[in-house]
C-alpha cells in the first residue's frame, strides 16, 4: 500500500484540475463506484524484498489525498480534501474479490481520516481560523493517523500469498471482514462529513 499527498493551490481551474485528473486515471472516492479488479492497471514484479526475505504481495493501491486551498486574509481559508485512488499506479498479483476487497478497505480508510479532516476545517472555519498554518496543522496530524490506521489494517490482517501450480494464491484472514463492517460503520457515523 503506498500513499501519496499532493497539495493544490484552489482557483476557478479547480473544475479543469477534477477533470484531468479522471482522465488520468484517477479515481475520487465515491459510494456508489466501488472499485474493481480491472482498475489495477500496472503490471509489478510478483516479489517484494523486505530486510533480506522474499514477500509475496497481493496488491497494491496508489491512494491520494488531494488538498484545495483558496487562501483569504479576510475570512478563514476554504479548504477542500478528497481522496483519489491511482489506476495506473496501482496493481494487484492476486485477483480475487478478497484481495479487492482488501484494496477497496484501504480507500475506505482514507475516505474515513478524509471526512475526519474535513470535520476539523468546519471546526476551524466556525471559529474564524485565518492561519493556513493551523489548517495544514490539523490535515498533518489527520494524514498520519490515516496511514497509522491503514498499518494496522495490515498488520491484523497479514495475508499469506503463497506459489502453487503455476498460480498465487492467499489465505485471507477471516479479521479482514470484521475490518470491513467495522470500517463501513466509520464512514456511516461520518456521513455529514462526505464530499459534496
Amino acid at each position: 500500500m503506498k500513499k501519496i499527498i499532493y497539495f493544490t493551490v484552489f482557483s476557478c481551474t479547480a473544475l479543469l484540475l477534477s477533470f484531468k485528473y479522471q482522465n488520468e486515471g484517477l479515481i475520487l472516492w465515491e459510494s456508489k463506484r466501488p472499485l474493481k479488479i480491472e482498475d489495477f492497471n500496472i503490471a509489478k514484479k510478483d516479489t517484494i524484498k523486505i530486510a533480506n526475505t522474499i514477500k509475496f504481495k497481493g496488491a497494491e493501491s496508489k491512494l491520494i489525498y488531494k488538498y484545495e486551498f483558496l487562501p483569504s486574509t479576510l475570512t478563514p481559508p476554504q479548504v477542500g480534501v478528497k481522496v483519489f485512488f491511482d489506476k495506473h499506479e496501482s496493481w494487484m498479483l492476486v485477483r480475487d474479490g478478497s484481495t479487492l476487497e482488501h484494496e477497496q478497505i484501504h480507500f475506505n480508510i482514507h475516505e474515513i481520516f478524509a471526512r475526519k479532516m474535513r470535520k476539523s476545517i468546519d471546526s476551524l472555519y466556525d471559529l474564524n481560523i485565518r492561519s493556513l498554518d493551523i489548517y495544514m496543522n490539523k490535515i498533518n496530524d489527520w494524514t498520519q493517523k490515516s496511514r497509522n490506521y491503514s498499518q494496522l489494517f495490515d498488520k491484523e490482517i497479514d495475508d499469506k500469498i503463497i506459489f502453487s501450480n503455476g498460480k498465487f494464491l492467499t489465505h485471507k484472514n477471516p479479521r479482514q471482514k470484521i475490518w470491513n463492517t467495522k470500517v463501513e460503520k466509520e464512514l456511516k457515523e461520518l456521513e455529514k462529513y462526505k464530499l459534496k
